[in-house]
Formats: C-alpha cells, structure tokens, sequence
C-alpha cells in the first residue's frame, strides 16, 4: 500500500495533503468506542450509537460517531464507533478524493502489536496511542507534541503515554494486552506501521473518515433502505396477487364442477 503524506506543514491550516493510497489523520477529538449488538443492520446500528451518545450529540459542538463494523454473524455485529469533532473532519478541499481511505492516526499501529496490544508513535509533533485487542482498537488517542525534544524529554513522554495505555487496559479488564507494547519515532517506522496494517488488516480500509466518504456512506444506506422498501412492497403486491389468483382459480373449478353435474 502506499501511504498518503500524514501530517501538514506548519501554518498549513487543516489540509493534510495525500500523496498515496491512505491518508493518516492526527484528528485532535478523536475517541473510539467498541460496540457488540443483537442485530447487523447499519440503519440500526446508527440508532443504538445515537442513543448511547444522546449526550455528546446534544451538545454546542457537534460531533460526529462513525460505526465501524468488523464482523458480523449470526444476528450479531460487533465492532467499534469512531467520535470526532463535526468541523475536524476532512473537507474534500482537505484530503484527496484519489485515496482509498483517510484513517485516524492510531488506527495504523495495530500491526507492529498483531491486533493484540498497545501501541504509542511519537514525533513530528504528534503523539499517538492506541490500544487493540482481537483487532479492534479499544483505546485511541492523538495529541501534540514537540517537533524537537531531548532525548530525555522524549523517554519521558513516550513513557507516560505508555503508561496511560497500561492503565487504561488495566482499568478495562484486559490485562493480558500489557504484555505486548510497541512504540516508535520516526517516520519510517510509523509508514511501515501503516502499511503492515492495512496488509493484515483489510476490514481497517472500510474505514474512512472525511466528508465525502461520510456523505457517501448515508446515500448508500438512503438507497439501499428505499430499495429495501420497495423489495418489500413489491413482495406484499406479489402475495395478494397470488391470493387473489388462487381465490378465483377455486371459484372457477367450483363453477366447472357445478356445470358438469
């Protein structure tokens, strides 16, 4: 995969240039939320985050919560619910339409730790955090930071997001994913990161945040639940017409029978 230039340039504003296939995003609002419900529907499943996010929907900023489902199966979904900021999301003057996908940062360092694990990134003035278990990130987080530290400073920051992440993964029930931790510094780490990943993970591409891909995913569902209604009503008319057709075909035999004897 080719990856996409992540960062901008100082005093570029909010565009983040792509130059690949995959765009990483800093987004500065970013938190994840995993999901597992009853039923597969996209439709529904909007519903049930908007339900549970009532509270961050109703305030003076909006955000925006993007479902993202891994799986599915047996009635059930499961996956995990992205939350930004409405006005951090990608215009399409911001991210290039050529890309297959614009993700948020953390979610390309789910390989270097197999899906199972914590990872941090620091550099270029961005620290990134994540933390995955069977592939799903549980735990997500971007923030600034310094473009030049000494080595000291770095340790110490890098080790105090690592620890963010131990406590978070303790104070969530996964205390197996303590064993694996990842981090890195550079670019070339972070870009081979993103790239291992969008490898062992396919599903992650179906991942896209930015407004043209939003925008296009409700005019899917639009479509699909109007075609859905029309299926439905074509398969109600079908039924009655069926009904009707059987009733008269009885009525005819009945008259036939009642003329030969």
């Amino acid at each position: 995969e080719r990856v996409g230039s992540p960062f901008a340039e100082r005093g570029s504003g909010n565009r983040f240039p792509s130059r690949g296939d995959l765009v990483l995003y800093p987004f500065r609002t970013l938190s994840v939320h995993p999901f597992s419900f009853p039923f597969r529907s996209l439709k529904d499943v909007r519903s049930a985050l908007s339900l549970r996010f009532l509270p961050l929907l109703s305030g003076e900023e909006t955000v925006e919560v993007i479902p993202w489902i891994s799986g599915s199966g047996s009635g059930l979904s499961e996956g995990a619910a992205w939350c930004v900021a409405a006005p951090e999301v990608p215009a399409e003057e911001s991210v290039s339409l050529s890309g297959i996908a614009c993700w948020p940062l953390p979610l390309a360092l789910a390989s270097p730790v197999d899906g199972e694990g914590i990872a941090v990134f620091r550099g270029m003035g961005v620290v990134a955090s994540a933390v995955f278990s069977r592939g799903i990130p549980l735990f997500c987080r971007c923030g600034s930071g310094e473009e030049e530290n000494p080595a000291s400073e770095e340790g110490d920051g890098m080790d105090s997001e690592v620890r963010l992440c131990r406590e978070f993964a303790l104070a969530s029930g996964h205390g197996e994913l303590l064993s694996s931790v990842w981090t890195g510094t550079s670019p070339g780490e972070l870009l081979e990161a993103a790239r291992q990943t969008a490898e062992r993970f396919p599903a992650f591409l179906s991942v896209d945040i930015s407004r043209p891909a939003l925008e296009a995913s409700l005019a899917r569902e639009r479509t699909a639940r109007v075609l859905r209604n029309f299926s439905a009503a074509a398969a109600f008319l079908g039924a009655v017409f069926c009904a009707v057709q059987f009733s008269l075909s009885l009525q005819v035999r009945s008259s036939l029978e009642r003329i030969s004897a």
